[in-house]
C-alpha cells in the first residue's frame, strides 16, 4: 500500500467515525450514556465536527479526481 492510498483509508475511516457519531447524537435513546454527552456538547465543538467531515470528503472527492485524470 502506498502513502496516498493509506492517507485515503484514513480519511475514510474517519469520516466514518464521524458520521456514526452525529447518529449517536440524533439518536440518544439508543446509546443513552453516549447520546447525552454528544448532546450537551458547545454548539462550536458541533461547528468543528462538521468542517472536519467536509474536509475528509473534499479530500476523497480531490483523491478520486486525480487518479481518474
Amino acid at each position: 500500500m502506498d502513502q496516498t492510498q493509506i492517507a485515503i483509508l484514513s480519511l475514510i475511516i474517519v469520516a466514518i467515525g464521524e458520521i456514526k457519531a452525529l447518529l449517536i447524537a440524533l439518536f440518544p435513546k439508543l446509546f443513552p450514556a453516549i447520546g447525552t454527552f454528544l448532546i450537551s456538547l458547545n454548539r462550536y465543538v458541533w461547528i468543528i465536527i462538521l468542517l472536519l467531515l467536509i474536509i475528509a470528503g473534499q479530500q476523497i472527492f480531490i483523491y478520486i479526481k486525480v487518479i481518474h485524470i
